[in-house]
C-alpha cells in the first residue's frame, strides 16, 4: 500500500492576515484561482481522470502544491500513470487550513485493474 500525504495548492497565508483565515472554509484558501485549480483536480480524480491531472502539472505548479505534487505523482506512477482510471472518492470534504486547500481522496482499484 502506498499513502500518498500532501496538500493540493499550498500558500500560506502571511503571519499578519493568518488569524483572519484560520477558519476551514473554501473562502479562506489563499485565492480564488488556487482554489479553483483545486477543484478542477478533484473533479478529475473523482472522474478517474489520471492522464488530465498529470498533463497540467506545469499549469498546477503555479499554484504551489505540496512538495510540487509529489505525493501524488508517487501514487500515479504506482498505480499506471496516465493510464490509470481509478475514481478517487473523497474522505473528507475539501477545506482550507491556513490558505493551503486540503481534501482525503481514495483511490480503489478500478474494474479491471489499475491500468484498463
Amino acid at each position: 500500500m502506498l499513502i500518498a500525504s500532501g496538500a493540493l495548492s499550498h500558500t500560506f497565508w502571511p503571519l499578519g492576515q493568518l488569524r483572519d483565515h484560520e477558519a476551514a472554509g473554501v473562502e479562506h484558501i489563499f485565492s480564488p484561482q488556487a482554489c479553483h485549480a483545486d477543484r478542477d483536480r478533484i473533479d478529475w480524480l473523482s472522474k478517474g481522470e489520471h492522464a488530465r491531472v498529470l498533463g497540467t502539472m506545469p499549469e498546477f505548479l503555479a499554484f504551489r502544491p505540496e512538495a510540487r505534487f509529489a505525493h501524488y505523482l508517487m501514487m500515479a506512477g504506482a498505480l499506471g500513470e496516465g493510464r490509470c482510471t481509478a475514481r478517487a472518492e473523497p474522505y473528507s470534504d475539501y477545506k482550507n487550513s491556513v490558505g493551503t486547500g486540503q481534501m482525503h481522496l481514495w483511490c480503489p482499484r478500478p474494474p479491471g485493474g489499475w491500468t484498463a
